[in-house]
């Protein structure tokens, strides 16, 4: 199909070439390259074009349009654009084999090609180039530029006269260096539809600056980088239309830099496009854009008008956009979310055409008796309305409390951040569905108002009740023990169902009487804790591990007294108050005696653990160990031994290492568990 598909481009390709005395050289790919490196842009005016909502180009302003596709230059130049068809998914060696047999079969075409990896619009292209003469004899330079995006094949195809190749070609790298391929129509629309907003008049303009600095951003340099991301702040000022352009960009290092320039820069614009780049699939351009939208005072402004005021929650990009904002900006915003209510729209009544009457019901007509064996069909009930089976409308409304909450619950750390804008008895209102009030209390051992707590206890969910009596052992007291024990026995579970059982293990089905009584436990245990004396603390600290329902609930309260409050994160090892003088007078923490890994610091029985003694002697010892495998050849062998270098310096970029670094003495994160688990 590809070669059917491939005619059209190679009939055009083709025409007005000599049949005749067909003399060519094929020109080296290196001198090929060499060459189309050394053309720079022209400093003149280039028009924006559009074919096929697919590719996007923009040709020196001064050039005529003969067709929707067809562009002609000075000196008989040509540029034409072809956008095919092609079943999505055919890839493009495919695509390029066919275009490659039929300019073979041009005369002199084998003689005379040359073939060169490139790209376009950051996509895997390759250029077809021939230098062949024209029906008049006259040499003249044929190129093909195509690329495969999706179902659309994309081909520029340029030709120009031998002797004016110097002049013209920088124009048609111009063309190159300009286009944008969308993946679809769909991605076409949105852009349109943020660059109509951000640009009201469309003129030609000047590209040669912004490609060059887009050049200097794709270098390996990154103080160049850094220079020229500065120096794109004034084109978003001058020239917007053209750094548009660059959030589309296939390269995550452009769409980013772009991000800062417009960040950096007083155009307010170009807004949409930061808002959509929070949803980029490039970890790295999503957070620039964070990052960048964080420090705007209207930063709530454009989340809710991207949200459509909050009826249509854009959850990846408030997620993403949370941690970056501070702690008012953080407040407004959770305010506003859990006080949205949706105005239900009442629709107007319209005056429809009268309905005829319906036909008088029948009379004598009676249903013929039911055979025997059988029952007889019910009939349906003249008096009532039957119920319509088309589509249910939902307001925005019901899905509120249900869905609204839960995205705010993902948006804060811990529950500490709400209280101050949510009281907590509002947060526990049965009405708004506490459970990921709840949820998140546990996670951050928040205590919420017993009193609230002991009044969801009424009704029979199972998952409901363990979640609040989890809390009552955070929030409640000793004096709070009898109210929770009569509540806890009003309560009626009904016995689990056999696929219940199966699914879910067996903790999960205690009998809440059991559930009680390791409430009960952690309530007292914890009140000990918090009335021990520090001299005294080893021995609740003993108790609490020596029962195993509370050894692992118990730990992270032992943590935070031996390491201090601080966040609710878990760290690797608690530190012991034991200090000894130094030098300079100065304080200094020291480890009690910890064993090779650690496991003397953990509760008994402990489900899983792990630790890295020597990260380095275990990347190491890895190797040694894939080095010793024997494969059947020496490719393979090589592929093997490539493989595991890909591996190690994926595990050194994560601890932020250079590749030729050793990784103990240079990631300060592998020198603490090192330290920590040495000793």
């Amino acid at each position: 199909m590809s070669r059917v598909r491939a005619r059209l481009l190679i009939s055009i390709f083709i025409q007005f070439i000599a049949i005749a005395g067909v003399s060519a050289q094929t020109v080296d790919p290196r001198a090929r390259d060499d060459e189309w490196k050394g053309y720079k842009i022209p400093a003149a005016d280039f028009k924006r074009n559009v074919v096929n909502k697919t590719v996007l180009f923009r040709v020196p302003a001064a050039w005529e349009r003969g067709g929707q596709t067809e562009f002609k230059g000075p000196h008989e130049t040509e540029l034409r654009v072809i956008v095919e068809k092609v079943p999505d998914g055919i890839p493009l060696v495919s695509y390029t084999n066919a275009v490659l047999q039929g300019l073979r079969s041009v005369p002199g075409g084998a003689d005379s090609l040359t073939v060169r990896r490139t790209e376009l619009s950051g996509l895997e292209a390759r250029e077809f180039f021939l230098t062949l003469p024209d029906l008049r004899g006259d040499t003249t330079r044929r190129m093909i530029w195509s690329t495969v995006s999706g179902p659309n094949a994309v081909s520029f195809v340029f030709v120009t006269p031998e002797a004016n190749a110097v002049e013209m070609e920088p124009c048609f790298k111009a063309v190159i260096e300009s286009s944008l391929i969308f993946e679809s129509e769909a991605e076409y629309d949105l852009f349109e539809k943020l660059r109509s907003a951000a640009i009201k008049e469309e003129k030609p303009l000047r590209i040669d600056q912004v490609s060059a600095l887009v050049d200097t951003i794709r270098g390996f340099d990154d103080s160049a980088r850094a220079k020229a991301v500065e120096a794109l702040v004034p084109v978003v000022d001058s020239m917007p239309d053209a750094v548009a352009e660059l959030f589309f960009n296939h390269d995550p290092i452009v769409r980013a830099s772009a991000i800062e320039a417009v960040g950096r820069s007083s155009n307010r614009e170009l807004d949409g496009f930061l808002v959509r780049a929070l949803a980029d699939e490039s970890a790295a351009v999503a957070m620039r854009a964070s990052r960048t939208l964080g420090k705007r005072s209207d930063i709530i402004k454009l989340l809710r008008d991207d949200s459509a005021n909050w009826e249509g929650l854009q959850t990846i990009r408030l997620v993403r956009t949370t941690p970056f904002l501070d702690v008012a900006t953080r407040n407004q915003l959770v305010d506003e979310l859990f006080h949205y209510k949706a105005a239900t729209k009442i629709p107007v009544a319209t005056r429809r055409a009268p309905v005829p009457p319906p036909p008088p019901p029948a009379t004598g007509r009676t249903p013929p008796p039911a055979k025997e064996g059988t029952i007889p069909k019910a009939q349906p009930d003249p008096t009532k309305k039957p119920k319509s089976l088309g589509a249910i409308s939902v307001s925005a409304g019901t899905l509120r409390f249900s869905e609204t909450d839960e995205i705010v619950f993902n948006l804060v750390p811990d529950l500490d951040a709400l209280t101050p804008v949510i009281p907590a008895t509002k947060l526990l209102d049965e009405n708004r569905g506490g459970e990921g009030a709840l949820q998140l209390a546990v996670q951050s051992r928040t205590k919420l108002p017993v009193d609230s707590l002991i009044g969801l206890l009424t009704g029979n969910d199972r998952q409901l009740t363990r979640l609040v009596l989890s809390n009552l052992a955070i929030s409640a007291s000793t004096r709070d023990v009898s109210r929770i024990e009569t509540a806890v026995a009003k309560l009626t579970e009904p016995p689990p169902n056999k696929f219940d059982r199966e699914i879910f293990p067996p903790f999960k089905f205690r009998p809440l009487t059991e559930e009680l009584k390791t409430t009960v436990k952690r309530i007292r245990w914890r009140e000990k804790l918090e009335a021990a004396e520090p001299g005294s603390r080893g021995a609740v600290f003993k108790e609490g591990f020596a029962d195993a329902e509370l050894a692992s609930w118990a730990w992270p309260y032992v943590r935070d007294l031996i390491e201090a409050p601080g966040p609710r994160l878990s760290k690797p090892l608690f530190r012991n108050s034991v200090t000894e003088p130094v030098a300079n007078n100065i304080e200094k923490e020291k480890l009690p005696n910890v064993s090779a890994l650690g496991e003397n610091l953990l509760p008994p029985n402990p489900i899983l653990y792990a630790a890295i003694p020597d990260l380095q002697a275990l990347i190491d010892r890895l190797g040694e160990s894939l080095s010793s495998v024997q494969l059947d050849s020496a490719r393979s062998q090589a592929k093997l031994t490539m493989f595991f270098k890909i591996m190690e310096t994926q595990i050194t970029r994560s601890f932020g290492v250079h590749e030729s670094g050793h990784l103990p003495n240079m990631c300060p994160v592998a020198r603490v568990y090192c330290r920590r688990f040495r000793r």
